[in-house]
This record gives structure tokens, C-alpha cells and sequence, in this order.
């Protein structure tokens, strides 16, 4: 894996910049958007509560995973720290959101027999130089004591960026995007990225995944973006 000790400031809060033994201090921590009030299936950000928790897109189509299970919203800063991760290789980052994943998916008591990462396709690899959904499930994997594995999936279709695509876009652009190399003999995997926006690359994956023999799919990110005019009630807002 690759290494987040290069970051220049240890030893103090990345927010705040307090000193603290953490990326993040604890009064930093508690303010983060949590994402405590989702469909029970796709994780899609509710403003309010409904009897079923289950959103209209999940009950007019039912996506091939079981579940999807992310503890943040795709908000600043924790959209702010997922850019930095990916696109400027902040490391820090990286384990700061995995560890935080990690312990997340413990404290809900959720298991699973294998980590798969969702695959980057060759060239986009060749592009960004790693694989953030992997550098996330090496930190998971350590923290939930579940093995994780790379070559399960691939990515056949490279496709135009997700990034800044429509719902319905999305979807086109990921049909037929996964190949299963093996079908491990597991009863249960949860493919791992960082970000579930749509959920057209979560769908697309397990829907792979399902075909080839694997019995449950979940899928484990860090975030989950809200649908466009959502609002919360956040720390800010409130003062």
C-alpha cells in the first residue's frame, strides 16, 4: 500500500489545527455530517423519516445488492478530505477515511467473508497512478480483520468520468463496465468505494457479482451523496 506518512502535519488536528493524536480531533469529529437517517437499501440521504426507510428508486427497482452501508454524507469537509484523497493523493486522507470506515462497520456489527475494492479500468489506473477504493479497503481490512482481494472484479469498459453525469447518464455509462475474473467460494463480499453517488457503478457491480454465483453482495463506502435540493440540519445552520 501505498504510504500517508509523508504528511507534514502530525501531531495536530487537520481541521482545527489543535494539537491532537488524531487526523481529526474528537470536537471536530462529532461535527461531521453523519448520514443516521437513509433508505435502509441504498443509503440515499433522507430529510425525513419514513415507516419502510426504503427510498421510491430502490422500491420501483430493486438494485442486486443487499444493502448499502455508508456512515457519512458527501458533504464538506468529508467531500473536501474524499478529493484531496483521490485526486491530489493526500494519503493522510486515505487511512483518516478508511480507519473511520473501518470502525464505522464495527460499531454497526456488520460482516462479510471478503473486501473486494470496486476496480479502476487499466487506463484510468495508469492515470491516477493507484486505486483509492483499495488503498480504502487495505485500511478497512485491517481495522474489521476481513480479508480483501483485487482480483475478483475487473473493469472492462473505461467509459467517460462519472464526475459530473446525470443519474440517468450514469446508468448508461456503467452497463456491462464489470467482468468477474473468479468467483471466490464465499457466501457473502462487499465491494468497496468511496463514494456512492448515484449508485449506477454499485449496481452495475453487484449485479456482476450476483450473475457469477456470489449469494450477497453489500456494498461499504465512505460517503453517499444526497439527491440535488436535500437539506440537514448541521452544526453551522444551527448557529
Amino acid at each position: 500500500m501505498l504510504s500517508g506518512l509523508d504528511w507534514l502535519g502530525a501531531g495536530c488536528c487537520q481541521v482545527c489545527g489543535v494539537s491532537s493524536a488524531h487526523t481529526v480531533c474528537a470536537l471536530c469529529d462529532a461535527e461531521l455530517l453523519r448520514n443516521q437517517q437513509a433508505c435502509q437499501q441504498c443509503a440515499v440521504p433522507l430529510e425525513q423519516a419514513a415507516d419502510a426507510m426504503l427510498c421510491g428508486e430502490c422500491l420501483r427497482n430493486p438494485p442486486s445488492f443487499s444493502q448499502i452501508f455508508a456512515p457519512f454524507i458527501y458533504q464538506s469537509p468529508v467531500r473536501d478530505w474524499i478529493s484531496q484523497f483521490k485526486y491530489q493523493r493526500a494519503l493522510h486522507w486515505g487511512r483518516w477515511l478508511g480507519t473511520e470506515l473501518g470502525q464505522a462497520v464495527q460499531a454497526q456489527q456488520l460482516t462479510v467473508d471478503l473486501i473486494v475494492p470496486v476496480p479502476l479500468h487499466a487506463a484510468r489506473l495508469c492515470q491516477r497512478g493507484f486505486n483509492q477504493s483499495a488503498e480504502l479497503a487495505h485500511w478497512v481490512s485491517q481495522q474489521v480483520q476481513i480479508p480483501w482481494r483485487t482480483n475478483i472484479l475487473q473493469r472492462i469498459h473505461q467509459g467517460v468520468g462519472q464526475q459530473g453525469l446525470s443519474r440517468r447518464e450514469r446508468q448508461r455509462n456503467m452497463r456491462r463496465q464489470f467482468r468477474v475474473l473468479q468467483t471466490p467460494a464465499v457466501q457473502s463480499i462487499a465491494l468497496l468505494d468511496d463514494v456512492v453517488t448515484t449508485g449506477a457503478t454499485a449496481r452495475a457491480a453487484a449485479q456482476a457479482l450476483r450473475r457469477a454465483g456470489v449469494p450477497r453482495v453489500v456494498v461499504w463506502a465512505v460517503a453517499r451523496t444526497p439527491k440535488p435540493n436535500t437539506s440537514f440540519i448541521t452544526a453551522e445552520t444551527m448557529s
